[in-house]
């Protein structure tokens, strides 16, 4: 699998009753430590996220609803419609994302590679293209 964000297929069963959808820890590129979720949409154009990690690697799926995942890896930008419980987004560790155009019945799940360590946020963008910046001079 390459190393950006990218749209994964979630194994997905169907038969007269409708469908069920699995993940299973090796279908996924990282080992889950903790999963949280984001409901109950209150304020017109909200935008959530707006942060970048350094060691984090997240999937994330839209249960109900749908909205926009906008995500920065090393200086490129992808944009990322979520409407299918069938899709699970990977957002690589040092990648920038924000969640908008939540409809209001919109239900994401966070799959994270990390437990919570609040010292792995950035919520500075500025902050975080200097680092992708040195990342990416490091790399080469």
């Amino acid at each position: 699998m390459e190393n950006k964000p990218q749209i994964l297929q979630v194994k997905t069963h169907e038969d007269a009753r409708g469908f069920i959808s699995f993940l299973e820890d090796r279908e996924v590129p990282f080992s889950i430590k903790r999963v949280y979720y984001f409901f109950g949409n209150k304020v017109a154009n909200v935008e959530r996220g707006r942060h970048g990690h350094i060691r984090l690697e997240q999937g994330i799926v839209c249960m109900h609803g749908q909205f926009d995942v906008e995500a920065r890896h090393r200086g490129v930008n992808y944009e990322f419609r979520l409407d299918d419980p069938s899709k699970l987004l990977y957002i690589p560790m040092m990648s920038w994302r924000t969640i908008r155009n939540m409809s209001d019945d919109s239900v994401g799940v966070v799959l994270a590679s990390r437990w919570y360590e609040k010292n792995d946020y950035i919520f500075d963008y500025e902050e975080f293209l200097s680092l992708e910046k040195n990342t990416l001079r490091q790399a080469f």
